[in-house]
């Protein structure tokens, strides 16, 4: 026997779907509004007397992201932002937009755990979602081989001693980007590493799980951002819906001890 969805179960299904989200802070890319903000601002202040101070900005885009950082940032003299964008046009209005500032470092290289070379997938204009994979079958996407590098190889040659924030939005590939940091990938390398989970990640096969496994054995906490805070969580199945929202790996140095 095969039946049709009655509408009214759709609708009523819809809306607490959405009821859902809402509660959980999924499908929020509001900067402002969905706490991404307040943690930024919160994280660079309590780093206002550290120095340096090294961000690494994985998948910059235009700069939207270290733009926000370099708001919180004005009277921090003594930081470097480095920012990994393959796709051509978004490295040329990076380099133009900070052309005059000494802090920022913009390497043209996508990130994955292998040096070699891909197609990267894109929509005309700059787009924010160029990806390694095709995210949308059904989108007519231009392409454009790109060289790729893992971290661990930028962080040896430039000698980076640690890192305070790495920021990883790479739209499919960035359980990759970690894997590519080594032996650097460690809790007391790394403060914090703010990540995105979502349905990019299904192309790649990648799950919140594979995340919460690779991470927490090298001394991270994870937690998911909300509005207004970080919340731990341990990882549970009701989580494995590739509905979009932020995490945040927190080095148990960092960690508050009633949460440890």
């Amino acid at each position: 026997k095969y039946s049709k969805q009655h509408p009214l179960i759709r609708k009523f299904a819809t809306a607490f779907l959405k009821g859902y989200n809402f509660i959980e802070n999924n499908d929020n890319a509001n900067i402002k509004a969905n706490g991404e903000y307040l943690f930024l601002k919160e994280l660079v202040n309590s780093y206002k007397n550290v120095s340096p101070l090294t961000i690494f900005d994985v998948g910059a885009n235009v700069g939207a992201y270290t733009d926000t950082l370099l708001g919180f940032l004005r009277g921090h003299t003594d930081f470097s932002i480095h920012l990994f964008e393959p796709l051509p046009e978004c490295v040329n209005e990076l380099k133009d937009k900070y052309k005059n500032n000494n802090n920022i470092f913009i390497v043209p290289f996508g990130i994955s755990d292998k040096e070699g070379t891909s197609v990267l997938y894109f929509a005309p204009g700059k787009s924010s979602h160029s990806s390694l994979y095709l995210l949308n079958e059904d989108e007519t996407l231009n392409q454009v081989e790109i060289n790729l590098i893992p971290l661990k190889k930028y962080i040896q040659e430039r000698e980076i001693p640690h890192i305070h924030l790495l920021k990883i939005d790479v739209e499919g590939n960035d359980y990759k980007a970690l894997l590519g940091l080594g032996e650097y990938l460690n809790a007391d390398f790394i403060d914090f590493i703010q990540f995105e989970y979502g349905a990019t990640l299904i192309p790649s096969r990648t799950f919140l799980k594979d995340f919460y496994e690779l991470l927490e054995p090298k001394g991270f906490k994870i937690a998911k951002i909300m509005r207004k805070s970080l919340q731990f969580r341990p990882w549970e199945r009701r989580l494995e819906n590739f509905t979009y929202a932020n995490y945040v790996a927190v080095s148990h140095r960092k960690v508050p001890k009633r949460f440890l």
